[in-house]
């Protein structure tokens, strides 16, 4: 099935427990993104021209429907693992409804070690509140930006990565009100 007909069918579910369809139809959207990034690659590789970098995460952040990106992630990463105490779910409540999301997108993006860190939720629900109209996708642009480009940031934890970008972005925005005083 082609990408954007993949994306359609997966988009346009209304009933996300329709037998087991969000789950197949989430793992068919990833296989055609592999596939379209592939061909894509292949393409720029015969023209002598730099292959960008593409991220099934970023591309479904972006394209997916959110209710739907919510309904996948969370049957793919949350429901059923016994490893997440009410503790967890309980300390990511506020962050979450901030950004609209659920921990099943958390784990997506940054890895299910990140929903686990108390620090990491911890230094993210003070981010959200100290700059309110920060969102996942800011948060995951720097994400990725940081794994790209930091030089030592292979052989590095998720757990530390995702501190330091939730550090830069605090410090981005000290600076930005200092300079606005």
């Amino acid at each position: 099935m082609p990408l954007l007909d993949t994306l359609e069918a997966l988009n346009g579910l209304i009933n996300p427990a329709a037998n087991g369809t969000i789950a197949s139809l989430w793992r068919r959207l990833e296989v055609d993104f592999l596939a379209k990034r592939d061909q894509v690659i292949n393409a720029q590789k015969t023209n002598k021209t730099k292959t960008p970098t593409f991220g099934f995460q970023n591309w479904a952040l972006t394209h997916v429907h959110p209710k739907v990106l919510v309904w996948a992630t969370d049957d793919c990463y949350i429901d059923g693992n016994a490893s997440l105490s009410d503790d967890i779910l309980r300390r990511w409540k506020s962050t979450l409804a901030h950004l609209s999301t659920s921990l099943g997108v958390i784990a997506f993006l940054f890895g299910i070690t990140i929903v686990g860190s108390r620090t990491c939720c911890d230094a993210l629900r003070s981010l959200c509140r100290a700059i309110p109209r920060l969102t996942l996708n800011d948060i995951f642009a720097r994400f990725v930006d940081r794994l790209q480009n930091e030089k030592r940031a292979h052989g590095r934890t998720p757990e530390f990565l995702f501190k330091q970008v939730i550090q830069a972005c605090t410090h981005l925005h000290l600076r930005m009100l200092l300079l606005s005083h």
